[in-house]
């Protein structure tokens, strides 16, 4: 990471700042314009607005029960809008898997919209089909 004095009081994108080897420097910030789409992306929508109130007690939980339960990481479902589906996400410190119900169309979305920011299966995350 390097430390930069920051000049710029509106939004700022650190990503190319916070991913380097941490170091000090007397380089300054170089403000770039923030690419914003009119609207969220599907899976930042779902992220944002789906999440269900308790977990889904379903094979695939009970097939990822360590990480369900181990505290280390986060094991979230999200129900999928318009459609009785709905989604998992875990992540722990070693992978991020997304599991959808029986929705190749929604897993094919989600791949979509993670791979627009840069993410690539497997090496970021696995995407599985959940069994009901």
């Amino acid at each position: 990471m390097v430390i930069k004095p920051l000049q710029y009081h509106h939004k700022a994108e650190l990503f190319d700042y916070i991913s380097q080897e941490l170091r000090f420097t007397s380089e300054k910030y170089k403000h770039q314009e923030i690419k914003c789409a009119d609207e969220p992306l599907f899976t930042e929508n779902i992220l944002s607005n789906c999440a269900l109130p308790e977990r889904v007690d379903d094979e695939f939980c009970k097939a990822n029960k360590d990480k369900a339960t181990n505290k280390e990481g986060i094991y979230i479902n999200y129900a999928i809008p318009k459609s009785d589906d709905y989604t998992t996400l875990i992540i722990d410190d070693k992978t991020m898997k997304i599991a959808v119900v029986k929705a190749e169309k929604i897993a094919n979305r989600i791949k979509a919209d993670l791979e627009s920011v840069g993410l690539q299966t497997p090496k970021h995350f696995e995407i599985e089909e959940i069994e009901t």
